[in-house]
């Protein structure tokens, strides 16, 4: 592709591109946004250092990087976390307020329970982290 294609498709009128809706994302898109993100940062450096990984993550690892994230997902639905997404999990923002701007979280047994499984699996993962046993 030359570069005068690439600016033609990059300054095609808006009309020509297809359009892009965000939505508040919902509980039922959790896990496809779970999977999209585990997916978008699974060979980030910083992301593999913090890790501790040279290679590919085995099968483990990616479920529970995933649990990971569904769990903090389903946390910013039930918080004042703003969670959108695009097309139901392929692509996934989220942005807390400042805490000045946020409200006292409500008694929520689903809020609860993913703050639960973030402990426990924040737990699994220092036992496996030889670099986060050094601190």
């Amino acid at each position: 592709m030359s570069v005068n294609e690439l600016e033609k498709g990059l300054l095609a009128p808006a009309v020509d591109r297809m359009p892009i809706a965000v939505a508040p994302l919902k509980l039922g898109d959790v896990f496809r946004a779970a999977k999209t993100c585990e997916a978008a940062f699974r060979n980030d450096p910083l992301v593999r250092y913090a890790n501790n990984r040279k290679g590919e993550p085995s099968f483990m690892v990616k479920m529970v990087n995933r649990a990971n994230i569904s769990a903090y997902l389903v946390t910013c639905i039930r918080t004042d976390v703003i969670a959108l997404t695009v097309d139901s999990g392929l692509a996934n923002i989220t942005i807390k307020p400042p805490p000045e701007c946020s409200e006292e979280p409500k008694e929520d047994p689903v809020l609860r329970l993913a703050e639960w499984i973030l402990a426990a699996l924040r737990l699994w993962r220092l036992d496996k982290d030889p670099e986060t046993l050094k601190v």
